[in-house]
């Protein structure tokens, strides 16, 4: 399973010295809060810029914002590979899936808790990703929903194979097996890999957890009871 490190759960003062200590990670989320969708300010454009021409790692960005078309061009002359935005903070999701991959972006839809899974039955085959949250901001440390195990479950039954989900929010290392098995592709892990000694090291140790790195495939085949 691919494990994604966000930079949001980094040392903040020193973000240059953060990815220098993952520069052997292949991935990195950038969560994008704009203090309105959540009650948190992460990253301007200017910094997620700067932080995409320093880092040799395939990007993806998670807008938790309350305009998410809005950031799509500017997030398009960036090194960001992929933009998910949230179903709750979208009119019309195809618009915003559109354009993300008119940018030449792959395109994620996400979701909340509070969200049914089964809202994104209208436009399955349009996103690249679904990125379930398995947290939220709770006043008791964004702790890992045991409930969302569920609706990983049944978001794995309604999109076809071939689309990722990413499982994100308070996911350590006694979760990894658990969120493997429900069907998620990508877990991203911010306090998990960032409040290691080592975080590369940290991060390699949870790829290597189930034995399955990141081939997403054998993830599937052991859904399929292969």
């Amino acid at each position: 399973m691919r494990i994604i490190p966000s930079i949001a759960s980094a040392r903040q003062l020193d973000l240059k010295g953060q990815l220098d200590r993952i520069e052997d990670v292949p991935y990195l989320h950038i969560d994008v809060e704009d203090g309105n969708f959540l009650p948190n300010i992460t990253f301007g454009m200017k910094t997620v810029r700067e932080m995409a021409a320093y880092s040799k790692a395939e990007l993806d960005v998670h807008l938790l914002v309350t305009n998410p078309i809005s950031y799509i061009q500017e997030l398009s002359e960036m090194n960001i590979s992929a933009v998910c935005g949230h179903m709750e903070a979208l009119s019309y999701p195809l618009e915003f899936l559109n354009e993300v991959h008119s940018a030449g972006m792959k395109a994620g839809l996400a979701l909340n808790l509070s969200l049914p899974v089964e809202q994104i039955m209208s436009y399955a085959g349009s996103f690249d990703y679904l990125l379930l949250m398995t947290s939220e901001p709770d006043g008791s440390g964004q702790m890992f929903c045991p409930n969302a195990l569920e609706r990983i479950r049944r978001a794995r039954a309604c999109i076809p194979d071939d689309v990722m989900i990413y499982a994100d929010g308070g996911i350590g290392r006694n979760e990894l097996g658990k969120v493997a098995e429900a069907g998620a592709d990508c877990v991203i892990m911010g306090r998990a890999v960032w409040g290691a000694e080592n975080p590369a090291k940290a991060w390699r140790e949870m790829e290597a957890l189930n034995g399955y790195g990141t081939d997403s495939k054998a993830f599937r085949n052991l859904r399929k009871g292969h």
